[in-house]
């Protein structure tokens, strides 16, 4: 099995594709965008791409959503893992040695306040991490970088300071997303469904998709809105609720939800898969069946 997941080799969207399919016999490709994901999954020559859902310091990774609605792929699995980021170098460098700090932007975000306390340091944006891990190496010892103690380790790099997010414990939800659409098992301890949409410029068009889950007894765990790229200052919205698209619950109020809103998609079901769950568990399954 082939799992793609956007980064680099020792970021944690490698690490929560290894545990989400810990179970299985994969390889792991790294990706530099989600074009290239989203592309190589459409293609058939991944079966999975790992993606970043949400962060807990930084909010939801919003431009997610305009490649599920592109692609009309799902969510399959979720895993959520505790981001330790360091300041690391070559051997033997002491913060008082930083002069220049090489990084890609999503650890500089989650690293901001550490960061903006350092007097006389450059920062540089690196969409290239491995590039800049690998000339650290070599690098004087006024050159660090941000990363994780993994990539850390598999790179050679020493730390210097262990800890700087911002955040002491800055949670990610990564998702897998597969080309077909998958049911969690019946036994599966927090199965969630998410969905998108559009709804008309009416008063009440919001309360109206609100009173169909209330009928079903469906609370909202997330509800967040996007821009839809196709008109401007038009709005596709993205709700997150606990069941699965075919509990009879929930498989009604999505029949009905597609009589109140102009564009509905289902985007996935999915449970948390920790440390030690078998992700053969997930079973395929077909709308229809």
């Amino acid at each position: 099995m082939r799992i793609a997941f956007i980064g680099e080799r020792g970021s944690y969207a490698e690490a929560a594709a290894a545990r989400m399919f810990a179970n299985e016999d994969i390889a792991t490709l790294p990706m530099r965008d989600y074009r290239a994901a989203f592309d190589a999954l459409a293609k058939g020559e991944v079966d999975y791409t790992v993606v970043p859902l949400e962060n807990s310091y930084s909010g939801p990774n919003t431009p997610l959503f305009d490649h599920l609605r592109e692609r009309r792929c799902f969510i399959a699995r979720e895993s959520r893992i505790t981001e330790i980021y360091n300041l690391a170098g070559r051997s033997g460098a002491k913060l008082s040695d930083i002069r220049r700090i090489h990084a890609h932007p999503v650890p500089l975000a989650l690293c901001q306040d550490f960061l903006e306390r350092l007097e006389g340091v450059e920062i540089v944006t690196r969409f290239d991490s491995v590039s800049a891990f690998t000339q650290l190496q070599k690098a004087a010892k006024h050159e660090a970088t941000v990363c994780s103690d993994y990539a850390a380790s598999i790179y050679g790099l020493h730390i210097i300071q262990r800890g700087i997010q911002s955040e002491a414990e800055s949670v990610t939800r990564f998702v897998a997303i597969g080309r077909e659409l998958e049911m969690p098992p019946a036994d599966a301890d927090d199965p969630r469904t998410m969905i998108l949409f559009e709804l008309k410029h009416v008063a009440g068009a919001l309360l109206s998709v609100l009173e169909v889950m209330k009928k079903y007894n469906i609370s909202v765990h997330q509800m967040g809105a996007r821009p839809n790229r196709v008109n401007k200052f038009e709005y596709m919205i993205a709700v997150e609720f606990p069941g699965r698209a075919n509990d009879k619950a929930v498989a009604a109020a999505l029949k009905e939800l597609k009589t109140r809103t102009t564009y509905l998609q289902l985007l996935g079901s999915y449970d948390k898969v920790e440390m030690g769950t078998s992700s053969g568990r997930f079973k395929a399954f077909r709308p229809g069946r």
